[in-house]
């Protein structure tokens, strides 16, 4: 499938981190006390968050990978409103929504952490701890050989941008963005900080500091709703994906536009969500490939 590349310049947005405030959401398995983004009760001396969340025993590693497929939402009046699955044809007149046509083909992209080291971090308590880094580099998949392969771009936008790095700290806050282009061949660094969405410079690449919350909603995979293409790859990928159980976080408001809803769904245990929601777009898991051997987690080969 051929995907025009000016489209793809225009839709080139990064994927961007979830907002503070979680909403309780229906169709779980259990639902459990609300509670605000950004590990609000975490120790800021403490482990780091996905362990003090219980979502995972360790942070990450050199040489921790994943596979994510990631559709985009192309919004022509840049209004954030909801996509359903239907045709226009069949949505009132005025219904303020999207039909399934404003999606965009899926795109393959691979991440790595290529380096993990340690700085200071102040605490509210006034003391400096040292707190683990890691760095996140973004690359193109080989969409050729990825399952149901029709259904990806294969236009080699890399002439445009190589590669993205970005980087977060044990407690998942952002730390730092390195765009690459033409422009900036060695790459162009800039700093992050604060707890909110990742709504810097523009990437073709999505790139989201996923957060983590102390009290979850638990839901079974059969109640995630997403598009049919991405339920296609995970059927192949990970065809059990419906069985499992996700933490689920939801994030309304708070600095954001009014129910724009962002979604984080992680299977404990893994290190990196199984599906990330955003008004720009959905992303899931594929393959997860743990530096450690004894630990590792996938839920498929992408080829």
């Amino acid at each position: 499938m051929k995907w025009n590349r000016g489209i793809a310049l225009w839709l080139a947005v990064g994927m961007v981190a979830c907002a503070p405030e979680a909403a309780q959401e229906s169709g779980g398995v259990e639902t459990l006390s609300g509670a605000k983004g950004d590990c609000p009760t975490c120790d800021e001396a403490g482990p780091g968050a996905m362990e003090q969340a219980g979502i995972s025993e360790r942070f990450y590693v050199k040489g921790d990978a994943w596979i994510i497929a990631y559709q985009r939402t192309s919004r022509h009046d840049m209004a954030m409103e909801p996509v359903l699955n239907v045709e226009e044809s069949e949505l009132p007149l005025g219904a303020g929504v999207q039909s399934n046509r404003d999606r965009t083909p899926l795109f393959l992209f691979n991440y790595q952490v290529d380096r993990v080291y340690r700085s200071l971090f102040p605490t509210l308590g006034g003391k400096d701890v040292l707190r683990e880094i890691a760095s996140i580099i973004a690359t193109p998949g080989d969409a050729t050989n990825a399952p149901v392969s029709e259904l990806f771009v294969q236009d080699d936008f890399t002439q445009l941008e190589p590669k993205l790095a970005f980087e977060m700290n044990d407690l998942l806050d952002p730390i730092s963005e390195t765009l690459y282009s033409k422009e900036y061949p060695n790459g162009k660094r800039i700093p992050l900080a604060g707890k909110s969405r990742l709504r810097t410079g523009s990437s073709i690449f999505p790139h989201s500091i996923p957060r983590a919350l102390v009290a979850p909603t638990y839901v079974l995979g059969k109640s995630i709703e997403i598009s049919p293409e991405l339920e296609t790859v995970l059927d192949v990928t990970n065809p059990d994906w419906r069985e499992k159980t996700y933490l689920s976080y939801r994030f309304e408001g708070l600095g954001e536009v009014e129910s724009q809803g962002d979604k984080v769904y992680w299977e404990p245990g893994t290190l990196w969500p199984f599906l990330i929601e955003t008004d720009q777009g959905t992303g899931v898991l594929l393959r997860f490939i743990s530096a450690l051997p004894q630990n590792e987690v996938e839920g498929g080969s992408p080829s």
